[in-house]
C-alpha cells in the first residue's frame, strides 16, 4: 500500500519535536473518531503511518504494527473518502485488486465519486463496446432485460428527429425527459434481475462478462444520478455515445449542460448534431456558443457554412467567410499553432476532458481529508525529555532499603510500563516476592542503570503550568454556549489539586476575577463554584453577573433556584457518604455588602426562579422551564424555533440530554433530567405521539 505524507510532514519530518506533536494529535483524533466528530483531521493518521513505515526518520519509532493499526482505524470510520483515497492511490500504482476493494467499500458507504469512478473503470474495459454493438451479444443480453424494444423505439425517435428544427428539437427533448426517466427505471430493474440471476454468473463467456460489466456500470451511474451527481449524467451520456444510441446520448448531454453549462457538453452536442444526426438548424447556435467560450474545434464548420449558405446573399456570405477566417487566424496567433494542425479538425475530434472532470471530482473529495493548515517550525515546542544516562531506584514502602535481606545491587529492572510524566517502571522481582520499585530519572549516582543508546523513549509530557490550566478552565466555563465544556473544566480542576493543595482557590487569577466587575469573568467563576459543589457562592456570583447584564448568569440563577432543593439533597448525600463538609468560597462579604447580604437568601421559591427565567426571552433552557412551569406551550414553541427543532418532545429531550451529560449545563443530580423525561412523555401523550423510545430510555437510565 502506498502512503503519501502531507506537506507539513515533508517540511518538518526531521524536526526533533514533530513526532511528539503527531502522537498528541493522534490521540485527540481518536477521541473525535469515537464520537463521530465531522471536524476530524485525517492528516495525522497519514503522517504517523508514513513516518512509522520509514526507517530513515530517527525521531519516531519504526513500527509497522502501529502504522497498520492507525490505517485500519481510519478505514473503519464512517468517512467513505478514506476508502476512495486509498483506492485512487492503488490505481496510480496499478494495483487493480486493492483499488477495486477500496473503491467498492466506498460505494457501499454511499460515496458518489466512488460510484462514478467504478462505473468509468468498468466502461473502459476493452470489449464492452463490442458487447453493445455486436448483434449476437445484443440478442443474448436483451433476452434478459428486453432492450430490443427500447432500441427500436430509440431508432424511430432518431428518424423522426432528423426532420425537426431547432426549437422543435428542444421542446421534444424536454417533453421526452419523463419518458426517458421511465425507460431508465425499467432498464435498471432489468439490469438488477440480470445481474442477480445465478445462470448468468456461472458458465458465462467473455462477451457476457463484458455485457454484465456494462449493465453494472449503468446501474452505478443511475444510482449516483439519483443521489444528485451531475458527473454521473455526463458519464451516462458518454456511455450511450455509440451507434443507434445517439439520441439517448444527446438527451443526457443536454441534461448535463442545463445543470452546469459545461463547455465539454456543448462540444459533444455539436459533434452529435453535425456528424451523426445531421441537424443543421440547431447546430449553428451551439457552435457559436463553443467559439464564444474559446473552443476553436468547429471553426472550420462555420467557415464551410459561410461558403455555402442557404438562401443568403453571396456578398454577405463572402464577408462572413472573411470574418471567420480572421477569427481562426487570431486563434492561431494566440495559441502559437499552425494552420494545418489536426487539433482543429472536427473529424479527428476526440475529447479528453471526461477523465479530467472525473479526476477533479475525486480530488475535491480527497482534498477535504488533507485540509489542515501547515504549521510553522516554531509551533513545535520542545517537550521535556528525561535524562536517560542515570536512573535511581526508590523504595516505595516506609522501610529503608537496608532493612531488606536482598542486596540492591543484584536487583534486575525490566522496562515493562511507561508513564507520562516520568520514567515509571513496574518490576517483577523473582527474589523479593511482592516488592515494587519506582525508577525516578534523577542525576543521582546511587544504583544507576545505563540505558542503551538504541532505546528512544518517546512520550507525551503533559503541561503542568498552573497558569495555563487556570486560563483553560476559564475558557471551558465561558458564557458562550458553543465554547462551554464543563466536563473538561472539571477534569482540569481536579488536576490542579495534584499541583497545588488548594487547587484553583490558591490562584491569583481566580482571586482577581472573582472580585472584578467583568460579568463574563463572574459567570465563569460561578460555573467553577458550581463544579466545586459550592452552590451558595455560585448563586451570589451569578446574581452579581446578572445585575451587570449577563443573560447566561440570569438563566443560571433561575436554574439553580428552581432545582436548589434537589441539588442540596444530592450534595448532602455525597457529604454523608464520603464524610466531608462543603467548603464555601465566599464566606466573607467581598462581593456583596452588608445591606445586600441581609436581604440575600436562597429560597426554594419556584416563582422567584420564574422571574429570572422570564428575563431570558432568547434562551431555550429558560423558555422550556417557563413552558412547563406555566403550562404554556407557546414558550416551548419559541424554544423550538430558536433551536430549529420541529417538535416539542424533541426540544424537551434536547434539554434532558444536556442536563444528563453535564457538558453545557452543570450535572449535580439525575432528578432534573428525570423530570424533563417525564415531561416529554406527558407531552407525547397529550399530542398522541409515539413515546416508545422515551419509555425505554426512562427505564434504562432513571430506574
Amino acid at each position: 500500500m502506498l502512503l503519501t505524507p502531507s506537506p507539513e510532514a515533508l517540511l518538518h519530518r526531521n524536526h526533533p519535536n514533530y513526532a511528539d506533536s503527531l502522537i498528541q494529535n493522534y490521540y485527540a483524533q481518536l477521541d473525535k473518531l469515537s464520537n463521530n466528530d465531522p471536524s476530524i483531521n485525517y492528516s495525522a493518521f497519514f503522517d504517523l503511518s508514513f513516518l512509522s513505515l520509514n526507517v530513515q526518520f530517527p525521531n519516531i519509532k519504526y513500527s509497522p504494527y502501529n502504522s497498520a493499526f492507525v490505517i485500519s482505524t481510519a478505514l473503519n470510520s464512517n468517512n467513505s473518502d478514506m476508502n476512495l483515497y486509498f483506492g485512487t492511490l492503488a490505481l496510480q500504482r496499478n494495483d487493480i485488486p486493492s483499488a477495486m476493494h477500496f473503491i467498492r467499500e466506498a460505494v457501499k458507504k454511499g460515496n458518489v465519486a466512488a460510484m462514478n469512478l467504478l462505473a468509468q473503470w468498468q466502461i473502459s474495459l476493452p470489449g464492452y463496446t463490442e458487447s453493445l454493438q455486436d448483434p449476437n451479444s445484443q440478442k443474448e443480453t436483451q433476452s434478459h432485460n428486453g432492450l430490443q424494444s427500447q432500441k427500436d423505439n430509440e431508432q424511430m425517435n432518431n428518424d423522426v428527429q432528423l426532420q425537426k428544427g431547432d426549437e422543435q428539437l428542444k421542446n421534444d427533448v424536454q417533453l421526452k425527459s419523463d419518458v426517458q426517466s421511465q425507460k431508465d427505471d425499467v432498464r435498471v430493474k432489468n439490469d438488477i434481475q440480470t445481474l442477480e440471476s445465478p445462470s448468468n454468473v456461472n458458465d458465462s463467456s467473455e462477451k457476457e462478462k463484458k455485457s454484465f460489466a456494462f449493465l453494472n456500470s449503468r446501474l452505478l451511474l443511475y444510482r449516483a444520478n439519483k443521489m444528485g451527481s451531475n458527473d454521473a449524467i455526463l458519464l451516462m451520456a458518454n456511455l450511450y455515445d455509440r451507434p443507434n444510441h445517439y439520441f439517448s446520448s444527446l438527451f443526457y448531454y443536454l441534461k448535463h449542460f442545463s445543470g452546469n453549462h459545461s463547455v465539454y457538453s456543448a462540444l459533444q452536442i455539436c459533434k452529435i448534431l453535425h456528424s451523426h444526426l445531421k441537424i443543421k438548424h440547431s447546430l449553428r447556435k451551439w457552435i457559436l456558443y463553443t467559439i464564444a467560450c474559446g473552443e476553436p474545434y468547429f471553426l472550420d464548420v462555420m467557415i464551410s457554412y459561410s461558403k455555402n449558405p442557404d438562401n443568403a446573399d453571396p456578398k454577405s456570405s463572402k464577408a462572413q467567410e472573411v470574418l471567420w477566417n480572421d477569427v481562426k487566424l487570431q486563434y492561431f496567433k494566440r495559441l502559437n499553432l499552425f494552420e494545418k494542425r489536426d487539433y482543429f479538425q472536427y473529424s479527428n475530434f476526440e475529447p479528453k476532458l471526461i477523465g479530467i472532470d472525473a479526476k477533479l471530482a475525486i480530488n475535491e473529495n480527497i482534498n477535504t481529508l488533507l485540509r489542515e493548515v501547515i504549521r510553522k517550525r516554531r509551533d513545535f515546542l520542545p517537550s521535556p525529555q528525561p535524562p536517560v544516562d542515570f536512573c535511581s531506584t526508590k523504595y516505595l514502602s516506609n522501610e529503608p532499603p537496608n532493612n531488606t535481606s536482598t542486596n540492591s545491587r543484584n536487583i534486575s529492572i525490566f522496562n515493562t510500563n511507561f508513564h507520562n510524566s516520568n520514567c515509571l517502571y513496574r518490576n517483577q522481582q523473582k527474589h523479593i516476592g511482592q516488592v515494587n520499585y519506582q525508577n525516578q530519572c534523577q542525576n543521582g549516582r546511587q544504583n544507576h542503570i545505563n540505558f542503551k543508546n538504541e532505546e528512544n523513549l518517546i512520550a507525551y509530557f503533559p503541561l503542568k503550568n498552573k497558569t495555563q490550566i487556570v486560563l483553560r478552565i476559564f475558557e471551558f466555563t465561558s458564557s458562550d454556549f458553543k465554547k462551554r465544556n464543563l466536563q473538561a473544566a472539571q477534569i482540569l480542576l481536579y488536576n490542579l489539586y495534584n499541583i497545588d493543595q488548594k487547587g484553583i482557590l490558591n490562584s491569583k487569577i481566580f482571586k482577581t476575577r472573582i472580585t472584578s466587575k467583568n460579568h463574563f469573568w463572574l459567570t465563569s467563576c460561578g460555573f467553577i463554584c458550581t463544579l466545586l459543589n459550592d452552590l451558595k457562592s455560585a448563586v451570589k456570583l451569578f446574581l452579581k453577573a446578572s445585575r451587570l447584564g449577563n443573560f447566561t448568569a440570569t438563566m443560571m440563577c433561575g436554574f439553580l433556584i428552581f432545582h436548589m432543593e434537589t441539588f442540596e439533597e444530592s450534595l448532602r448525600h455525597i457529604s454523608d457518604v464520603y464524610k466531608t463538609d462543603n467548603v464555601y468560597i465566599l464566606d466573607d462579604s467581598s462581593l456583596i455588602d452588608q445591606n445586600q447580604e441581609k436581604k440575600f437568601t436562597i429560597n426554594n421559591n419556584k416563582q422567584e426562579a420564574g422571574m429570572y427565567f422570564g428575563k431570558c426571552a432568547l434562551d431555550p433552557v429558560a423558555l422550556i422551564h417557563l413552558g412547563l412551569m406555566l403550562d404554556d406551550p407557546s414558550k416551548i414553541d419559541c424554544a423550538c424555533s430558536l433551536l430549529g427543532i420541529p417538535s416539542r418532545i424533541e426540544t424537551i429531550v434536547w434539554l434532558m440530554k444536556i442536563l444528563e451529560k453535564g457538558v453545557k449545563m452543570p450535572f449535580l443530580s439525575l432528578v432534573p433530567a428525570k423530570m424533563f423525561c417525564l415531561a416529554a412523555i406527558d407531552t407525547g401523550l397529550k399530542q398522541n405521539e409515539d413515546i416508545t423510545e422515551l419509555l425505554n430510555y426512562y427505564h434504562e437510565h432513571f430506574e
